[in-house]
């Protein structure tokens, strides 16, 4: 079954180039699957073969061209991303709910190396600045009690395009006793299509939390 013969007609030209594949709809069909494995070039050959023009095509070869072409412009292609568009509420709200997770599981190692940049910093109250690897690594060495519960009094978040500041208090209970309130600050930036945080430092304030 010969497919040969065809022409590539370029809408936005409006001009007619002749393009030949040559061989049987095997040799097609193997061509499109190498296109396929190669990511962002599909959608150049998709583009291509959605405005072929057979000339002289087997009648299998013809029901066989379209098909194909429009199975894969409707596949979800490697390399590309969501199509979701980035707005600031939703920036806004995607640094929210990471503050969230992070304080649920404020010491489980395989959270944190998700939600912490490779570059993080720490800052604590003794002057140290620890790393991504030395905060995780504390964290390990110091679990919480189990009845050890904390939330936010307030939280705050901005967005400014690719950074994102959450500040805020967050206060902490054994059980129903209160024990600590702290005010702080964490610096989230946006890389590689996700939020990951690259800062973070917080201050113990000296009165209580609240009774409720």
């Amino acid at each position: 079954m010969a497919l040969v013969g065809c022409h590539l007609v370029a809408p936005d030209e409006g001009a007619v180039r002749s393009s030949t594949f040559g061989g049987s709809t095997r040799a097609f069909a193997a061509r499109i699957a190498r296109e396929a494995a190669d990511g962002p070039r599909i959608d150049q050959f998709i583009r291509k073969a959605l405005f072929l023009r057979p000339r002289t095509l087997t009648s299998a070869a013809s029901i066989a061209f379209p098909l194909v072409a429009m199975a894969l412009a409707s596949m979800p292609l490697r390399g590309r991303a969501a199509a979701t568009p980035r707005t600031a509420e939703r920036d806004r709200q995607a640094v929210v709910a990471l503050e969230n997770e992070w304080l649920s599981n404020v010491r489980d190692p395989k959270v944190l190396d998700r939600i912490l940049a490779a570059d993080f910093v720490h800052a604590i109250s003794t002057g140290d600045f620890l790393t991504k690897a030395e905060h995780i690594s504390w964290c390990i060495a110091h679990p919480l009690p189990p009845d050890r519960k904390s939330h936010f009094e307030r939280l705050d978040v901005r967005a400014f395009r690719d950074l994102g500041i959450a500040s805020g208090i967050v206060w902490t209970r054994d059980g129903t006793t209160a024990i600590s309130r702290s005010v702080f600050t964490d610096v989230f930036a946006f890389r590689a299509g996700r939020w990951q945080a690259i800062h973070a430092q917080e201050t113990t304030i000296d009165q209580p939390p609240p009774t409720k």
